[in-house]
């Protein structure tokens, strides 16, 4: 991406012309979960454009410095994923405490945190009146979508769009994988002195969008290392047959990896089978630290600022890149221009749901193409190629 011209002041622009986009006289409140890292204030401030951001329920670490937020800071809220899941009703009065008496709200969510609030919501009288549609990022909260609207026994009354099976989403994804493995190579060589491609068994949990694109990005690498990959669902294990090596069970790939991208999402290493891993393992995280190892208590009795964290158990050394924490959150990836795209889909999103009629049909929408569309010629517009 060296050929764009990036600066704070053209992707501040960019972000605010997108949010521009959205005409509305509502009184707008947004709940916005997302992570901790600079980039958000992007989406912040191109909220500010629209309505009020009334508090963010923040993803993975809560302790960061948030010096970087400035006075929003005040929004981050102390209410977490692991708080909403084992007691839903805590959610409703959440979002009556943050709500002024002539707002709306949009919840715009990332990973399925409101996802097994559905049923409590539609109970309440109040917050029905008061929802105009939740937007949803990842594939991970897709699912879990789908999963509570089909545990529902009344009719959803609320509209839900997606973004995680857009087409800028699966560009999006295809270019993380190979900024993960590329940025993995790199401060696995800067900080251990050992390189993915002299490694012998690279194994893969899940074999999704992201997991796919990690698989194809180390095709690319030479060396005889064996890729190797395990998915629960048997007809994506089948789709990796045809190329890879595929584990018959997930304890299989722990026994055999040198080097393990997960990508599940659901916490697929865990306390129950750690002790599975080889000595000398090195562990990269394709999603979120909550979504991948949340429950993992060796990462959560011990605090770890490097790239490299070493924890031995079970007798052996355990490398956790990044200390489990996603990525493409480190050496800037997620600031990469190109990502900027998907990311201000959300604002095309939130005017979908504006002008979605009230009796539309309550399934999970998909963002249309000619959103997308409008979105990639903005984005065009502010980062353009030199000559």
């Amino acid at each position: 991406m060296d050929h764009y011209i990036l600066s704070l002041k053209k992707q501040s622009s960019f972000f605010n012309n997108s949010a521009r986009q959205v005409k509305t006289q509502r009184k707008v409140a947004f709940i916005l979960v997302y992570h901790l890292i600079p980039n958000m204030t992007l989406i912040i401030d191109g909220l500010k454009n629209i309505g009020r951001v009334a508090a963010i329920v923040p993803k993975g670490d809560r302790t960061k410095d948030l010096s970087f937020l400035g006075k929003d800071h005040k929004l981050v809220s102390s209410l977490g994923k692991e708080d909403i899941h084992n007691n839903p009703k805590i959610a409703i009065e959440f979002l009556k405490k943050k709500i002024l008496p002539d707002e709306e709200i949009i919840l715009m969510d990332h990973g399925g945190y409101f996802a097994k609030c559905l049923d409590i919501f539609h109970e309440d009288i109040f917050i029905q009146k008061k929802i105009i549609g939740i937007l949803e990022t990842t594939e991970n909260g897709h699912q879990k979508y789908e999963r509570s609207l089909q545990d529902l026994n009344i009719q959803n009354k609320f509209n839900i769009i997606s973004l995680a099976r857009s087409y800028l989403k699966s560009m999006c994804d295809e270019y993380i994988a190979k900024k993960i493995v590329k940025t993995t190579d790199t401060i696995l060589a800067d900080n251990l002195s050992i390189h993915i491609e002299r490694k012998k068994v690279i194994g893969i949990i899940g074999f999704g969008k992201i997991g796919k694109g990690i698989a194809r990005s180390l095709d690319s690498l030479p060396g005889p290392q064996k890729v190797l990959v395990y998915d629960k669902d048997e007809i994506r294990n089948m789709e990796a047959y045809i190329n890879y090596d595929i584990a018959t069970s997930l304890e299989e790939l722990l026994e055999k990896s040198d080097v393990i991208f997960s990508s599940t999402g659901s916490g697929a290493i865990s306390n129950s089978n750690i002790h599975l891993l080889k000595d000398s393992v090195c562990i990269v995280s394709c999603t979120s630290f909550d979504d991948e190892f949340g429950n993992l208590s060796l990462l959560r009795k011990e605090k770890n600022s490097h790239e490299i964290a070493e924890y031995n158990e079970h007798g052996k050394n355990i490398f956790f890149v990044c200390n489990g924490n996603s990525v493409n959150f480190s050496r800037n990836v997620a600031g990469d221009p190109f990502l900027y795209c998907w990311l201000a889909s959300k604002f095309f999103a939130i005017k979908e749901l504006l002008d979605k009629e009230e009796d539309s049909h309550k399934e999970i929408s998909c963002i249309s193409e000619f959103s997308e569309r409008e979105v990639l010629s903005l984005w065009k517009t502010h980062f353009k190629a030199e000559n």
